[in-house]
């Protein structure tokens, strides 16, 4: 068996279950601020393609047109999403655009004035809205392309989808719910004994952790 592996800020995934939560009650600023962090991630391991994007879609974060265009463009490529919506600074056009991106790319149904008026997909509750809102935040908090590792798995930790507060939620084939977290001291602890593959990535892991899916 093989394993994709990224480097991963694991810690980070307690600040994304409170954005999710927040995003239910209705505060958009953790989910904005998590939009910002997967860009930001994007820009250190591609800077070319968050530039190219930003000046694609410049307007986006001026005028309600111009982001809802975007959504239309981006909603295939978590890349387009995260930098597109990091740009909008105001909470409702926020809403209207990354809800909006969120349809496009799940097929969920709605419009982006009702989107940005608060409403939800069609017969998709809060909690499940937010998930699909915040999933090309989530892919982008490990940016970099996973390597392809051989089993066995040195590695034991939680899921992602646990640390998320999504345990029982099916997310078979998910990225990154359906993967295993791995904090960066546990990277650490374990560092020594690693070998091969594993030890070479893991060397650039020691601060961050990384993220583990099976290779299917």
């Amino acid at each position: 068996m093989t394993f994709l592996v990224r480097p991963y800020p694991v810690a980070e995934l307690a600040g994304a279950r409170a954005a999710l939560q927040a995003a239910t009650e209705g505060d958009l600023e953790p989910l904005q601020a998590l939009f910002v962090q997967a860009r930001e991630a994007l820009r250190e391991a591609d800077p070319d393609e968050v530039e190219d994007i930003e000046r694609e879609h410049a307007k986006a974060g001026r005028n309600d047109k111009a982001a809802i265009r975007a959504a239309g463009r981006v909603a295939d490529e978590w890349e387009g999403i995260v930098t597109v919506g990091a740009s909008i600074t105001d909470p409702f056009r926020f809403r209207g655009f990354a809800w909006l991106a969120a349809s496009e790319r799940y097929e969920l149904g709605g419009s982006f004035e009702d989107f940005a008026d608060g409403l939800d997909f069609p017969g998709v509750s809060a909690e499940d809205a937010a998930l699909y809102v915040a999933l090309p935040a989530l892919i982008g908090l490990g940016a970099e392309l996973p390597e392809e590792l051989p089993g066995p798995l040195p590695f034991e930790g939680p899921s992602v989808a646990e640390l998320l507060g999504l345990s029982g939620t099916d997310v078979t084939g998910v990225d990154p719910l359906d993967g295993i977290a791995i904090p960066a001291e546990v990277v650490r602890a374990r560092f020594a004994g690693l070998g091969g593959a594993w030890k070479t990535l893991a060397a650039r892991c020691t601060d961050s952790g990384l993220l583990i899916r099976h290779d299917d």
